[in-house]
């Protein structure tokens, strides 16, 4: 289900796939960063497996003292 506020918007997502468009497009539509602990997993989805690169930024948030994240195209 996708919920906003605490308010359910989607409740009937049968589809895997469907779940996973709505999880990036909820990221990108509120322009919120990806969480610290999945953020390297999320970024790899995004850019090598949906091939969605923004020309510039993340959405990994870079205030951790974490290894930056380095993709090869």
């Amino acid at each position: 289900m996708l919920s906003v506020d605490q308010t359910i918007v989607n409740g009937h997502i049968r589809i895997f796939s469907d779940a996973v468009m709505l999880m990036f497009g909820s990221y990108y539509c509120m322009n919120i960063s990806y969480p610290a602990a999945q953020a390297s997993t999320l970024e790899f989805l995004q850019r090598c497996l949906f091939k969605i690169n923004p020309d510039k930024g993340s959405k990994v948030d870079r205030n951790t003292t974490k290894r930056k994240l380095i993709i090869i195209q």
